[in-house]
């Protein structure tokens, strides 16, 4: 492992030391590769770009269906909360001098009957 290092440290010093006369070669050699490194680039940067499109495309798929759920849940809440307004809401009259079986209030219907609402919300005629 060392070794490795120690020779390619020695190659990079030896690099840096040679660069400087090489470099009107240097030049010239990478003029004549720029046309073919900017299609290189190009190619690049347009696998990156559909790479990235991709990955956005997933990403706003996950949100999506992470709002769809959220959505879900929002409609459960309204529906529980419906019910239990359907529960606690009575438009008749209530008979304060009778209770239902449990201490529930009783109600006077549009017929002259009355009830009481059991634990599930619905309405429980009492015999006259």
């Amino acid at each position: 492992m060392r070794t490795a290092l120690r020779l390619l440290l020695a190659l990079f010093m030896l690099g840096a030391a040679i660069a400087p006369a090489t470099r009107s070669f240097a030049d010239d050699a990478t003029k004549d590769k720029k046309p073919a490194a900017g299609k290189t680039e190009q190619k690049a940067k347009a696998k990156k770009d559909h790479d990235d499109k991709k990955v956005e495309k997933k990403i706003t798929e996950k949100k999506k269906d992470k709002l769809k759920g959220d959505k879900k849940k929002i409609e459960k809440k309204k529906d529980e909360k419906s019910k239990e307004m359907k529960k606690s809401e009575s438009k008749d009259k209530v008979d304060a001098s009778s209770k239902g079986p449990n201490g529930e209030a009783v109600h006077i219907g549009p017929k002259g009957g009355k009830y009481y609402m059991n634990k599930n919300g619905k309405k429980v005629y009492l015999k006259k």
